[in-house]
């Protein structure tokens, strides 16, 4: 029942459709030291226990009907269909932040902003409000973003954001919330994702796009590259530097072996900062949990097993053109000393893997969160529209 022929099965079949072929002839990515870093930390929110899974299930669900959007036309239509689905949902809040330090305006004022690769407007204002300063340039436009797990909706301005490097970009599209919900503890979100992304977020110019941070600092000469490659270690403490952020090339120090490239505009799985599991279809769901043993939680709505299941757990193995990559035991687990931040118990171990709904044809079908991207490196390259993954050194960590 634990054999690695079903775990293999199950994640080739998985990640090699969402991921598809190697690209031929793997993009030039510049390995280089002139980076401009930003350090994350990692935060407890202790206002969202037990809530997890259903904020991470509430992202796969706003994550389908974007990806299904073809033409600027789409988005707005998509947007406009969620706002009028989920618009007295819920918002619920995730257990753990993964944040930066970024200042804005003239004289700065520092936000710390949660770092997501899902979505691509940056903005600020959901606990410490925006100030206006000599460089804050109104836009005229209205802004408005729902993330599934969240909303807010202000004005839209331009200003200096320095990412504590003493580089600051001029200018940078930013919304400012008038109001917010399920951001407590944050002040709102560093977006670095496509630029498409933000279509259908502003108003009157609802076709209109807003570069992201990653888009100026290219078109500014500041990187040669347009790609963020993301990096963190795993570990079982809120509340230090864990990871980093750097624009513009690769660190070599923070990768073991080759990266892997795939394209992004045909996958039908994501890689995630801002969701915390790993979301697999359901029927793939199921198959998971009847070869663990395990059971559902009512505490947490995730999947536990007892000790000695976890001794019988075996590796998951996933392929992104010929390269294969492991997701040990240790790395299906939620950090033990963090059991009773998500509400659980000491005495259990509970599983990161969960269900992400019925398999579409079309759009996202897995979601890749923190728990999976904390044992890889992962860099998303905008020039061509790739996304890289290699191992670590903490690929194989036991820390959990």
């Amino acid at each position: 029942m634990y054999c690695r022929s079903f775990t293999t099965l199950l994640f080739s079949l998985s990640f090699a459709s969402a991921f598809l072929a190697l690209v031929q002839g793997s993009p030039v990515v510049k390995d280089h030291n002139s980076l401009i870093r930003l350090h994350i930390a990692k935060l407890l929110n202790t206002t969202s226990t037990g809530k997890i899974l259903a904020r991470d299930q509430a992202r796969i669900y706003n994550f389908r009907h974007r990806t299904n959007a073809s033409s600027a036309l789409d988005m707005i239509s998509a947007r406009q269909s969620d706002e009028q689905e989920q618009g007295t949902a819920l918002a619920t809040d995730q257990v753990v932040d993964y944040v930066v330090s970024v200042e804005v305006g003239t004289p700065p004022t520092q936000y710390q902003l949660l770092v997501d690769t899902g979505s691509a407007n940056t903005w600020v204002g959901a606990a410490q409000r925006y100030n206006h300063t000599t460089s804050s340039i109104p836009t005229n436009q209205f802004i408005s973003v729902r993330y599934g797990s969240g909303m807010f909706s202000g004005t839209q301005y331009n200003d200096a954001v320095s990412l504590g490097t003493g580089l600051t970009v001029m200018e940078q599209g930013i919304g400012v919330a008038n109001t917010s919900s399920g951001f407590q503890g944050v002040d709102g979100i560093l977006g670095i994702g496509p630029a498409g992304l933000t279509i259908g977020t502003l108003s009157p110019n609802a076709a209109e796009s807003v570069p992201t941070v990653t888009d100026n600092l290219f078109t500014g000469g500041n990187i040669s590259q347009r790609l963020v490659a993301i990096s963190f270690e795993p570990n079982d403490t809120i509340g230090i530097i864990n990871g980093e952020l750097a624009f513009g090339g690769l660190d070599s120090s923070r990768y073991v072996g080759n990266v892997t490239y795939a394209p992004a505009a045909s996958s039908s799985a994501a890689l995630d900062t801002g969701t915390t599991f790993t979301l697999i279809p359901s029927d793939a769901f199921a198959i998971y949990q009847n070869a663990t043993g395990a059971v559902m939680d009512n505490s947490t709505n995730m999947l536990s097993i007892l000790v000695d299941e976890y001794d019988k757990l075996q590796s998951l193995f996933f392929t992104i053109g010929e390269t294969v990559f492991e997701f040990p035991p240790n790395a299906q687990i939620w950090p033990r000393a963090l059991n009773t931040a998500i509400g659980g118990t000491t005495d259990k171990l509970y599983l990161i893997i969960g269900d992400g709904g019925v398999f579409t044809p079309t759009g996202i079908n897995f979601v890749n969160g923190m728990t999976f991207l904390e044992r890889f490196y992962a860099v998303f390259n905008s020039t061509d529209n790739t996304i890289g993954l290699a191992n670590t050194a903490y690929t194989n960590s036991t820390i959990n």
